[in-house]
């Protein structure tokens, strides 16, 4: 079994960041709903700001320059959201261009951490809502807490200011979001072939590479 590590903030403390003894880096967003460093014992909706993104950028580059490190895995602080989106209180405060920038760079961020060589698995342990889902989407795998509700709709994803033309239109994306498709490393024990959702607390304790049939992204 995979014993959680010791975490570490990142430059901006909005991100947790740390190394398994058997190779898993952990990112875990940490923001309450402003998108400011959580304090005391306040557990995070983890919304994101231009900060937040750059300490994700900071944990990935880390994680693919670890030789130790075989799989990411990005998670979110607490147990009612993994992420519920852009900090709306931070996007109403900026300048057109700021806000422009902000979602430019927020792409950027997901691409690298699409194009990451690394095995990249997302443990959805609660709500993932607007820009929330789409971190996820960026992600090889995506594992589901039980109650996790995943909100995007069709129509929304046309308004996101830092979605390229793709992605706008991607039909995986879609079928993500109206059939809640949960991709997963076993399949269900009941013979069908389907995939069932993990609980949180199995997400690291399923086994390992040899007795492991990962199922990736087309």
């Amino acid at each position: 079994m995979t014993s959680w590590p010791d975490l570490e903030p990142m430059p901006n403390r909005l991100v947790n960041y740390g190394v398994t003894d058997n190779g898993i880096a952990i990112i875990e967003l940490a923001s309450n709903s402003a998108g400011a460093p959580l304090e005391g014992d306040e557990v995070g909706p983890n919304t994101y700001t231009h900060e937040m993104m750059r300490d994700i950028d900071t944990a990935v580059v880390r994680a693919r320059f670890n030789d130790d490190v075989s799989v990411i895995l990005i998670t979110g602080n607490g147990h009612k959201f993994f992420s519920a989106g852009a900090s709306i209180q931070m996007l109403n405060s900026v300048t057109p261009g700021f806000k422009y920038n902000f979602c430019l760079h927020a792409n950027e961020t997901l691409s690298r951490l699409e194009q990451t060589p690394k095995l990249v698995i997302c443990a959805i342990n609660g709500h993932a809502v607007g820009g929330g889902l789409e971190i996820a989407m960026a992600c090889d795998i995506r594992i589901a807490e039980e109650q996790a509700q995943l909100a995007v709709f069709r129509e929304a994803l046309l308004a996101f200011e830092y979605l390229n033309f793709e992605s706008k239109r991607n039909e995986e994306l879609s079928e993500f979001v109206y059939n809640v498709v949960f991709t997963r490393a076993f399949p269900a024990d009941d013979g069908t072939g389907d995939y069932r959702i993990v609980p949180m607390a199995d997400m690291l304790n399923h086994g390992y590479p040899g007795n492991v049939a990962l199922e990736y992204d087309a």
